[in-house]
């Protein structure tokens, strides 16, 4: 698990060039069972959640999912398309009222 953060992190200071020391950007990594609702799967799968201290780090971690450069996982990532806002929403169990 320590391997996303610090490709996460190395990938995003990059990115913005940082040079100085490294900061983390994986808050938690969480295992779990649970049904890919993407068509039929009659049995649990192993996911993981990855909650980000920040949103941008959401996108480089999926784009390092879709492509496989993280040694040792492969799957594909979830809900990494729903924008920022929404994601509280849903995790606060928020409801919106127009």
């Amino acid at each position: 698990m320590h391997v996303i953060d610090s490709e996460v992190s190395k990938t995003n200071s990059s990115e913005v060039g940082q040079t100085r020391q490294q900061q983390a950007h994986v808050h938690r990594i969480q295992e779990f069972q649970g049904t890919n609702y993407y068509g039929y799967h009659q049995n649990k799968e192993p996911f993981l959640k990855i909650e980000c201290y920040n949103p941008i780090a959401v996108t480089t971690a999926s784009q390092l999912l879709s492509d496989r450069k993280l040694p040792g996982i492969d799957g594909d990532p979830f809900q990494s398309h729903v924008p920022f806002i929404l994601q509280v929403c849903l995790c606060l169990c928020l409801c919106l009222q127009f």
